[in-house]
């Protein structure tokens, strides 16, 4: 709940404004329900989770998308004004993709919990690493899935507790 105002009030300024934000609420009891619930927004639907963990969570938004791609962002995050508008752009220029990411900005920098690494190069680059066994590194919440391909390979393992999105990838 303390980053949950800014993170909305990021996503409801968005400039590309033909969007769902379906969010799922679980086991949450520092008000993060009553106060999604009080949003005067009809492009905001809560759902409530199936109390069992992330990884569950996350299926079970893939499961309900009602659109091709779902934008991942956790409550804690804020997404600059064009993030949508971005997406949308490559979501349309690379329509047989199964992930979208980007790099993200830790702030402030000198209070982060974590250094995180992202790879970077080129389509072809990282298959190249894949094919040789390696693991390609994305920051969780700029994930941008294809959910019908996401849904074909099984979705997040649910019996991950801290790896599922490396699983994942």
């Amino acid at each position: 709940m303390p980053y949950l105002r800014d993170c909305m009030e990021s996503l409801l300024a968005q400039s590309y404004p033909n969007f769902e934000i379906p969010l799922v609420v679980d086991s949450s009891s520092d008000g993060s329900l009553e106060y999604l619930e009080s949003i005067p927004d009809p492009r905001i639907r809560v759902i409530e989770g199936p109390k069992a963990g992330l990884a569950p969570a996350l299926n079970l938004l893939l499961r309900g998308a009602k659109t091709t791609w779902l934008v991942r962002q956790d409550a804690d995050d804020i997404a600059y004004p064009r993030r949508l508008e971005t997406i949308v752009r490559y979501t349309q220029n690379f329509p047989e993709a199964g992930i979208i990411f980007s790099r993200a900005e830790y702030y402030p920098p000198d209070q982060s919990l974590g250094l995180f690494r992202d790879s970077r190069g080129t389509p072809d680059e990282f298959r190249a690493v894949v094919r040789s066994g390696y693991l390609l590194t994305y920051c969780h919440p700029t994930a941008v899935l294809n959910v019908e391909k996401t849904l074909r390979i099984g979705g997040y393992d649910r019996t991950l507790k801290h790896v599922e999105d490396a699983d994942l990838w």
